[in-house]
């Protein structure tokens, strides 16, 4: 999680949305939007408006992510995580 909470904080007042680009495992997903969560508990939120959330995926050569799972496995497991951490995830891309 603190690996990418660098980026996320140095980038918050330049860009519009956020992309997690080349994820490979959905656990690696999952450290990034822990850390935007983090990230937003801990900022003042007058002074920072919230980023959407883009994920991108690689896949092996069978369709599924590298760590085995299905697409329609990854998805809704992602969605919950994003819900609960109060992330706006506005795309899955592979």
């Amino acid at each position: 999680v603190k690996t990418y909470q660098y980026p996320i904080e140095g980038l918050c007042p330049f860009v519009d949305i956020y992309l997690a680009e080349t994820m490979s495992v959905l656990e690696e997903a999952f450290q990034v939007v822990d850390a935007l969560s983090t990230f937003y508990q801990t900022q003042n939120q007058g002074e920072h408006a919230k980023h959407p959330l883009l994920i991108s995926f690689t896949l092996r050569s069978d369709g599924k992510v590298r760590s085995g799972e299905s697409v329609s496995e990854v998805i809704p497991l992602l969605i919950q995580r994003a819900y609960e951490k109060k992330v706006e995830l506005i795309g899955v891309l592979f």
